[in-house]
């Protein structure tokens, strides 16, 4: 049971590890995008989806709705 629960552990800990990297990822290239095309706010959207991002779904669609919006 421990060396089950510890793969798992380990599993859980590699996931977030690679959110954390693809939300970090996502949140750059979308400010900079952003900014780019000459939104005023674009770096504090990127910045946004970088911290929201971390939730799969709900933080981008948190994200989007601004920056369309603006």
């Amino acid at each position: 049971v421990v060396a089950c629960l510890s793969e798992i552990n380990t599993y859980l800990i590699a996931f977030f590890r690679g959110q954390l990297f693809v939300s970090f990822i996502n949140g750059i290239a979308t400010g900079v995008g952003l900014m780019i095309l000459g939104l005023d706010f674009g770096l504090l959207i990127g910045l946004a989806l970088c911290v929201l991002g971390i939730i799969p779904y709900l933080g981008i669609a948190l994200c989007w709705i601004p920056s369309v919006l603006i």
